[in-house]
């Protein structure tokens, strides 16, 4: 009996899961919903710039939305942004470089524009 009971739980798991169907949905931003439309909407990347923080100072630094707007004066469209740290060993010791970064994810196309007001596609370990 406790087999039986076993079995039917699998097979009405399995019916339930292959009755399940993707909506499929199109992103409305992109206009025809294309492969290329959506290779392009995916094409981003991130970049990173200092905030330029030092040890034992609690209010230096530049913040995410500081940073941002440059990007905004270049018409670079931000799509997520984040604190992250450069991943190097730094000194402990008052007025050194925190190793701290504001990220911001864009359009691969944008990268040209964000280096020319002090970013740098980030490198392939930033997560």
């Amino acid at each position: 009996m406790k087999n039986l009971y076993s079995v039917s739980l699998v097979v009405i798991s399995v019916a339930l899961l292959s009755s399940c169907s993707f909506s499929g949905k199109k992103n409305p931003d992109l206009a025809d919903g294309s492969e290329t439309a959506q290779a392009a909407e995916s094409a981003k990347l991130w970049v990173v710039k200092s905030d330029r923080s030092k040890s034992c100072e609690a209010t230096s630094g530049i913040s995410v939305d500081t940073d941002q707007e440059s990007l905004s004066k270049k018409s670079v469209q931000v799509f997520e942004s984040r604190k992250g740290d450069d991943g190097q060993m730094h000194v402990q010791m008052c007025g050194a470089d925190t190793g701290k970064l504001n990220a911001y994810l864009i359009l691969e196309s944008d990268l040209e524009k964000a280096k020319e007001v002090g970013f740098a596609k980030a490198p392939d370990s930033f997560k």
